[in-house]
């Protein structure tokens, strides 16, 4: 049996000084995890073939697990696949720990002071691609990094938002079109 603990504290954050008016801008994927770029020019990218060789090896394992139990007649997931599951989830933990990390660094080295991300709703629900990178694109855990992120933002008081990414091609910067703001810890 696996036990996790969680561990509460208060810590004292020093005060920065972070410009509202700069603001990096993160775009989420797979083989890149994150494609980032600032309003100040400074641009980088979060591999993310470490989360997908962990998930791959992932599939695969359980794939094979699975054939075993179904010719065991077996309904429920046997001890091995709960093992991999719980091996696999600490990885992942680590990994999206790290990015935000990175990221939030970033924003306080440079005095950015807003973090705007695109997600949809529904965006992994009836996904029309190929089984295959269906299977890579959902088993990312975006919505989770994003509640990391989020939580990290109120700490340092950076502004985070979820961009509705759906209106970005249709919506003219130049012609003064809105774009809809799914989520903001903006008060």
């Amino acid at each position: 049996m696996l036990f996790y603990s969680l561990y509460v504290y208060e810590i004292e954050v020093k005060k920065r000084w972070l410009s509202k008016k700069e603001a990096l801008s993160i775009d989420l994927g797979i083989d890149n995890f994150a494609a980032c770029i600032d309003t100040l020019g400074n641009a980088f990218i979060i591999d993310g073939k470490r989360i997908k060789s962990v998930n791959r090896w992932y599939n695969k394992e359980n794939a094979r697990l699975g054939s075993i139990k179904d010719k065991q007649k077996g309904i429920q997931l046997t001890t091995r696949q709960i093992r991999i599951l719980q091996k696999r989830k600490p990885i992942l933990h680590d990994y999206l720990n790290k990015t935000v990390s990175h990221m939030i660094q970033h924003c306080l080295e440079h005095g950015i002071g807003k973090i705007v991300v695109d997600h949809n709703e529904g965006w992994k629900n009836k996904r029309n691609m190929r089984k295959r990178a269906n299977q890579r694109f959902v088993q990312i855990p975006h919505s989770l990094w994003m509640r990391k992120m989020g939580s990290m933002c109120d700490r340092y008081d950076i502004v985070f938002m979820k961009q509705e990414e759906s209106y970005t091609s249709k919506a003219s910067f130049l012609d003064d079109d809105p774009v809809p703001c799914i989520y903001s810890n903006e008060s």
